[in-house]
């Protein structure tokens, strides 16, 4: 049960965080490398989305009881 609130925990705050310091969503188009190689600050958005997300896994993880 925690490991799955972690995990949801990850993804909604890792979404959040990439939507708020890129400002939109990544494309659809299935060009996603080439988006990425060509927008530095994606990457940097990438980023901070995965260590926002790993904060938020850890925070819902102490929440939920075992």
């Amino acid at each position: 049960m925690k490991n799955g609130f972690g995990t949801i925990g990850f993804f909604v705050v890792a979404m959040g965080t990439f939507r708020m310091t890129y400002g939109a969503w990544p494309p659809t188009d299935g060009s996603l490398g080439e988006w990425l190689s060509s927008d530095p600050r994606a990457v940097w958005s990438l980023l901070a989305g995965t260590a926002g997300g790993m904060v938020g896994a850890l925070i819902v993880r102490s929440m939920v009881d075992d």
